[in-house]
């Protein structure tokens, strides 16, 4: 069995004394740093399994091919600007998509086919890196980003038309208010007076 480092005796030297407490304290940091490092190593095979097992769901996800009516939709979706980042869509451009969207929505078949393969591919593709996949992976991950965006950019333009749409109601009705308060006052001889005043 090796011995530590430094000497305690009798006749140690002061350094040897000095290196023989170091080497104790070393001795009982060891165990310490070995359970650390079984934890780690724990954790990071935990991490692999639970990756790999990840993997194989998703492999054992199908995503069924697009009919050509859904095909269709997802072009006139792309068309109207629905895969332009959002700080390059023109003024008009976010009506367009929620027009093009709201025909998807007017196809109860497409629109449910479409939320289908969005939702299978969303799941076989996951959230992982981009850069690597193959180029058929790139593409449906392409065709779920238009029809997310196009249905985002639809509720949005929904929820900001219904605003607009509120606060021209309440503008129309302020006119009105004014209106009605001013009719009720017409010329009098001795002044303003309600119209309803029935003195002469």
């Amino acid at each position: 069995m090796p011995s530590l480092q430094g000497g305690d005796g009798l006749l140690a030297s002061r350094h040897a004394k000095a290196e023989r407490r170091s080497a104790e304290v070393a001795a009982e940091e060891i165990g310490t740093v070995l359970q650390q490092l079984g934890w780690a190593r724990s954790a990071y095979a935990r991490e692999c399994r639970e990756q790999l097992e990840a993997e194989r769901r998703r492999d054992a996800i199908e995503v069924p091919g697009l009919s050509a009516e859904a095909l269709a939709a997802i072009k006139n979706l792309e068309n109207a600007a629905a895969w332009t980042p959002q700080q390059a869509r023109g003024p008009d451009q976010a009506a367009k998509v929620a027009a093009a969207w709201a025909a998807v929505a007017g196809s109860q078949p497409v629109q449910e086919e479409l939320s289908r393969f969005r939702e299978l591919a969303s799941a076989r593709l996951g959230a992982g890196r981009t850069d690597y996949e193959p180029p058929d992976f790139q593409r449906v991950r392409r065709l779920v980003g238009i029809v997310v965006e196009a249905e985002r950019v639809h509720e949005e333009y929904a929820a900001q038309t219904a605003r607009q749409e509120t606060e021209r109601a309440a503008a129309v009705k302020r006119q009105a208010d004014a209106e009605a308060t001013l009719n009720e006052w017409r010329p009098h001889p001795r002044g303003l007076r309600p119209s309803s005043d029935p003195s002469p």
